[in-house]
């Protein structure tokens, strides 16, 4: 194929159409994805200088700038997932953080009796509020951000008599 059709069938592609018959791709092809889409966009922007310019495209370049653009998709989440974590996880003294790491044992220990990941019985973002907030009643760990229905059905017992227990070992203290 020649370099200039490869950029128009790109092109075309990139605007949702079908390259040969220029009707526009259903909604649910894999084509007309919203990924698909930024990907070609990338592709032919880093193809054009080659085509303008005369120069010989490597055989794997495609696959290079589809990968390149992949990587800034996956950093650009990875920095608003970081961002929206340290939002959600609050400051906490030294006794708050002593919960927080018992919490933490009781989910690894949880998830471990349950052959799942830990962040799939509870996030780190929800044990901090946990340990913050001192909830000592199924209310007030409802109200708590990731605990839902199930998990409050599931988990409350154990995560309430780890909070008293605590509490009651700080009152000692």
């Amino acid at each position: 194929m020649e370099k200039a059709r490869a950029i128009q069938v790109l092109s075309v592609l990139a605007q949702g159409m079908d390259p040969d018959s220029e009707r526009t791709l259903p909604d649910y092809g894999p084509y007309n994805a919203l990924e698909t889409i930024r990907a070609l966009h990338v592709a032919i922007s880093n193809l054009i200088p080659f085509v303008t310019e005369g120069r010989r495209i490597p055989d794997n370049y495609g696959a290079a700038a589809l990968e390149a653009a992949e990587r800034e998709q996956m950093e650009e989440a990875r920095r608003k997932s970081h961002q929206a974590w340290v939002e959600e996880f609050p400051e906490m003294d030294d006794k708050q953080l002593q919960l927080f790491e018992a919490l933490k044992q009781w989910r690894n220990k949880q998830a471990k009796e349950e052959n799942v990941p830990g962040y799939l019985v509870f996030s780190n973002a929800t044990l901090s509020r946990v340990a913050h907030d001192y909830p000592d009643t199924m209310d007030a760990l409802a109200k708590i951000k990731g605990i839902g229905e199930v998990k409050l059905a599931r988990y409350s017992d154990a995560l309430l008599d780890i909070v008293t227990e605590y509490m009651d070992l700080d009152d000692q203290e």
